[in-house]
């Protein structure tokens, strides 16, 4: 019989609390161990913890294709957290060498990525699209499945490229 969260999963609930940020693995080691070196079994008690919570949340664990293939923590239905997980997901080549607030800069209005977050942008889309899946709004889930479908089809087409 379970007693409910423990610490290591309460911990990573208060990090999950915050809106606007994804975390990597090293970072939720941190926080979850503060004043400790981090070793294999941190990492694994953490990432023990962090599946069970992401199954409890909106959350979830994105591989990234580099070495040692590390895992990133992305709320979907946060548009800030969900294009800074994109952007290090993507390009994982940056990975280990850029920080969040760094990409975050990326987004920041004005920027040439600030399209991507506002309102019709790409990534807004999809966070809009990840919202009613979550709340169970099927009539809106298919009108934006429409709509990204009709984007996707029109830049296809502007790149000259066969649908």
């Amino acid at each position: 019989m379970s007693r409910g969260a423990g610490r290591i999963e309460q911990a990573i609930e208060a990090a999950f609390a915050v809106e606007g940020v994804c975390y990597k693995t090293d970072e939720l080691c941190k926080l979850v161990y503060p004043d400790t070196i981090i070793e294999r079994k941190h990492r694994v008690s953490v990432m023990r913890a962090v599946k069970k919570v992401c199954e409890r949340t909106d959350w979830e664990m994105w591989e990234v294709p580099t070495r040692g293939k590390p895992s990133i923590f992305v709320n979907p239905c946060d548009l800030l957290s969900y294009a800074i997980g994109r952007s290090l997901g993507e390009h994982p080549w940056r990975f280990h060498r850029i920080t969040f607030d760094d990409v975050k800069k990326e987004y920041s209005v004005g920027s040439k990525n600030h399209r991507l977050i506002e309102e019709g942008g790409f990534y807004y889309r999809f966070v809009q699209m990840n919202i009613a899946k979550r709340d169970g709004d099927v009539q809106t889930y298919e009108k934006l499945e429409k709509e990204m479908k009709e984007a996707q089809a029109s830049f296809t087409a502007s790149l000259g490229l066969a649908a």
